[in-house]
């Protein structure tokens, strides 16, 4: 399973998914909990009228757990984005590799309550009507707003769009770890440092 270790790009095989799935999808539920905290802590920072606000109540991603399946279909498109880019192997291996990847995410994830598993889908669905990785950050970021509550407040699209952009990112940038890939890690988390999309 290690074979990654020792080429330029990144090779599984098909027994591969099995194993990796369940580790994709681990990294999607602590980036989604990391960027719940990161943006109320932010927000709480730049924005003091965040802080003891009866009319806004976001703490944790268990305060808006629809957010969870918003997130978890974008990081999917994020990361079928990175495998797309970093995957070796022949075009027909690299798709039947991508499609069981991302249908063992979709359909068959561990431990996600079947209704849930319909929201990502529906999430992922919706995101992959965009034509580039901006207009899908801009949709993201309209949903987050939205089920964050975050409408009235109107001078936090600029930073929360930043927030956005290093998601997809660090995506990138954990997936990138998960294979040995340092010097992708790196490039991965300057850009996710600096809230900035790859291209």
């Amino acid at each position: 399973m290690f074979d990654w270790l020792f080429n330029r790009k990144i090779i599984i095989k098909w027994q591969d998914v099995i194993a990796i799935g369940p580790r994709v999808q681990d990294i999607f539920q602590h980036l989604s909990e990391a960027f719940v905290l990161g943006s109320v802590g932010s927000l709480k920072t730049l924005h003091p009228e965040f802080i003891d606000n009866p009319n806004w109540k976001v703490e944790t991603i268990y305060d808006v757990p629809v957010l969870r399946n918003a997130l978890y279909g974008f990081q999917l498109h994020s990361a079928m984005f990175f495998f797309e880019k970093e995957l070796g192997g022949s075009e027909k291996e690299k798709k039947l590799h991508l499609d069981m990847l991302k249908s063992w995410l979709m359909d068959h994830a561990y431990s996600i309550p079947k209704k849930d598993i319909e929201e990502n889908k529906r999430y992922y669905k919706k995101y992959n009507k965009t034509k580039n990785i901006k207009d899908r950050t801009n949709m993201l970021l309209d949903d987050v707003i939205k089920i964050m509550k975050l409408t009235e407040f109107t001078r936090v699209n600029n930073p929360m769009l930043k927030t956005v952009n290093s998601l997809h990112n660090q995506v990138c940038m954990e997936l990138a770890s998960l294979f040995g890939k340092k010097k992708l890690v790196d490039k991965y988390m300057l850009k996710a440092g600096k809230g900035i999309l790859d291209d």
